[in-house]
């Protein structure tokens, strides 16, 4: 073999070895990022549960202030109850008394009643005798009248005696008509006793049920004091647990965010190894030397020529206009997880797209996809075989089949947007949803009118 023969051989070697080192980085980056995204969702999650453990160590102490008020609270009305209990007792005794009073003056008033009746009679029995008397002296009147001279003298005491029943009589009559004035107000005095004495009864009795209250009210803040202690010991006890918490929150958060510095550096300096391998791969395949990727390359850009020649030609027909093709205003699909959208250009690359597309999937090369995105990453119609309906409430069926209409932002396809030479190749995980798949991808710009539109992208293993 001659030395430039063994040179071409060494540097496909070096090519195929720095191709097959870049799928291997690339799956050491992508790992990187998903490690790097796991911590960072991991350390927002702890930042979160380092607020809500500070909102419920804040929590905690207002509960263990209030605990501690209550607690005064409770001291206080328990040490007032009792001495509101002492002065209610004194009242309630007097109460009592009084009701016994009113009882008593009742019976009394029932006696008085029978003594008024009892001189009724007695009266009564005066005024029968006054009667009687008056009655005498009127017969002696008119005997000593009979008798003349002789019975002047008796004449004068039949007088006497007459104006002495006659006096009896009046008096008998005031004292019946003071009689029936006191019986009546007596009477009235009974009935109002009678009902004052029923007042007493209840009122006694309900001087029972106020004790019973009362005992009850204080065994009540007895036990609300004992409670309002046992939530302030707990409440105690869970603020030094929080605080506790939050140190070692403290010093995990702190960990976490370094570990996140640290993947972030490695992802940085990965990525740079990455870019360095798959530049040195680029630049054997533009050297004009022969490596497993230089089918794939010109596959591309014949692909990046035929695709600007279409659209091109669309918009000399007016079946696309430039500007519904350079349309960036996404409007959302409704339903779509992962989210799709479409353009006024959407329509129309559909139709112009899939038969350029689907060729390098049954070509020579065999290529894994052929798709084109915008400057954006919007990708309007991709391979038929990913290009399905979606399932509802599928996600990761829907991201490995269902991949049009969708904006990427990936590594990889910023960029491939952001590229300006004849071809970009890139080694990336293409994200199937429930795995990756390690792939090369060649990306070729796509310019109409000298504008950039976007690129043209293929994948394969090789």
């Amino acid at each position: 073999m001659s030395p430039d023969a063994q040179s071409d051989a060494s540097l496909r070697e070096l090519a195929r070895e720095l191709g097959g080192l870049g799928l291997e980085v690339a799956d050491v980056a992508g790992r990187i990022e998903d490690v790097t995204g796991h911590v960072r969702e991991q350390s927002e999650a702890l930042s979160a549960l380092k607020s809500a453990a500070g909102d419920v160590a804040g929590s905690n102490r207002q509960v263990l202030d209030t605990a501690s008020r209550t607690l005064a609270v409770a001291e206080a009305g328990a040490r007032e109850m009792q001495s509101s209990r002492q002065t209610v007792e004194g009242s309630l005794e007097a109460i009592r008394g009084l009701a016994t009073a009113i009882t008593g003056i009742g019976a009394e008033a029932a006696e008085l009643a029978g003594a008024l009746q009892q001189v009724g009679r007695v009266a009564s029995v005066i005024e029968t005798i006054a009667r009687q008397t008056n009655l005498l002296a009127l017969n002696a009147t008119i005997e000593a009248a009979r008798a003349g001279d002789a019975g002047k003298g008796f004449a004068v005491v039949a007088t006497e005696v007459k104006a002495l029943a006659k006096q009896t009589a009046d008096a008998t009559q005031e004292i019946n008509a003071t009689l029936g004035a006191l019986t009546r107000k007596i009477d009235e005095l009974v009935k109002r006793s009678t009902a004052g004495a029923a007042s007493a009864t209840q009122v006694r009795d309900g001087t029972t049920s106020i004790a019973g209250t009362l005992d009850h009210i204080a065994r009540t803040l007895t036990e609300v004091e004992a409670g309002t202690r046992e939530i302030a010991a707990a409440a105690s006890q869970s603020d030094g647990r929080c605080r506790d918490f939050l140190g070692n929150a403290e010093t995990i958060a702190s960990g976490v965010s370094q570990s996140s510095s640290s993947l972030d550096a490695a992802t940085e300096k990965i990525g740079r190894l990455l870019t360095l391998a798959e530049n040195v791969v680029a630049l054997t395949s533009s050297s004009g030397l022969e490596t497993v990727d230089t089918p794939y390359i010109a596959a591309a850009l014949d692909a990046g020529r035929r695709i600007t020649e279409a659209l091109e030609a669309a918009i000399r027909q007016g079946s696309l206009s430039e500007r519904d093709l350079f349309d960036t205003d996404y409007q959302k699909l409704p339903d779509t997880d992962p989210q799709e959208y479409r353009t006024r250009a959407t329509a129309a690359l559909d139709r112009l797209l899939p038969s350029i597309q689907e060729s390098l999937l049954t070509g020579a090369v065999k290529a894994a996809y052929c798709a084109s995105t915008d400057v954006n990453g919007y990708l309007p119609r991709h391979n038929d075989y990913c290009s399905k309906p979606q399932r509802p409430g599928d996600p990761v069926w829907n991201a490995a089949n269902c991949r049009s209409r969708r904006i990427y932002t990936d590594r990889t396809a910023k960029a491939s947007i952001a590229n300006d030479k004849p071809f970009l190749l890139q080694t990336y995980r293409r994200n199937m949803g429930d795995r990756f798949q390690l792939m090369k991808d060649i990306s070729v710009p796509i310019r109409i009118g000298g504008r950039k539109w976007g690129v043209v992208r293929i994948g394969y293993v090789a």
